[in-house]
């Protein structure tokens, strides 16, 4: 009911059509609404799920990716031992470059499934509505939809490496370098994230496969 009253279309099925500065724009806007939900602060909440009915929660924000990851992998760790060489590695290595990431950023509402398959975008090239607040969604890093926002595009057919390309520029631009090894280690965190879908959604495991394989 409330997705349609929000206006423009899904941007999944226009970025196929758009080419040169019409694409440029809409990614740019894209980027730019990826941050904007960065703005929606929860100060008083830990970190941790905020629709899904988890009691995933703590106080600390690399506790909570540690508990996120280990609970996944609970059900898809059998499939990456068996399709990522040295998962075992890959994961320690994981695990190793969390401390970039501050153990205390600020607490802020993370879509965290931000995609174009998730995003309206209207006949200007601007992004009109987000859609599909979920299980995914949580009180954590903004920096994570600025992650998903660059990489999670990957997973579609409807997507082009150089969309991906293109945002990272625009985020190393806008945020600086130093902000670049933090969305690249959310890439594996995503990798990790949504593994666990390799019957009922192969593309998308096996971009996450691809993601672990390159860390070695």
């Amino acid at each position: 009911t409330t997705e349609k009253r929000i206006p423009g279309q899904d941007f999944s099925k226009v970025l196929p059509t758009l080419v040169g500065a019409d694409r440029a724009k809409a990614l740019t806007s894209y980027l730019d609404a990826a941050a904007a939900l960065g703005n929606v602060r929860y100060p008083d909440k830990p970190y941790g799920e905020l629709i899904a009915p988890s009691q995933l929660h703590s106080e600390s924000w690399q506790a909570y990716l540690t508990a996120r990851i280990e609970e996944t992998l609970a059900n898809s760790r059998a499939d990456l031992e068996a399709d990522v060489p040295g998962f075992e590695s890959v994961l320690d290595s994981i695990y190793a470059e969390l401390p970039i990431l501050g153990d205390n950023p600020l607490k802020a509402l993370v879509h965290g499934d931000y995609f174009p398959g998730n995003v309206m975008i209207g006949d200007d090239f601007t992004i009109s509505g987000v859609l599909d607040f979920s299980y995914a969604t949580i009180v954590g890093d903004a920096r994570m939809d600025l992650a998903g926002a660059v990489w999670l595009m990957g997973a579609s057919k409807d997507c082009q490496p150089e969309d991906s390309m293109f945002l990272r520029q625009q985020v190393a631009e806008r945020w600086g370098d130093s902000i670049m090894a933090v969305i690249d280690l959310y890439r594996l965190y995503y990798s990790i994230y949504f593994s666990g879908c390799k019957a009922d959604d192969p593309v998308t495991y096996w971009w996450c496969v691809e993601n672990l394989r390159a860390v070695n």
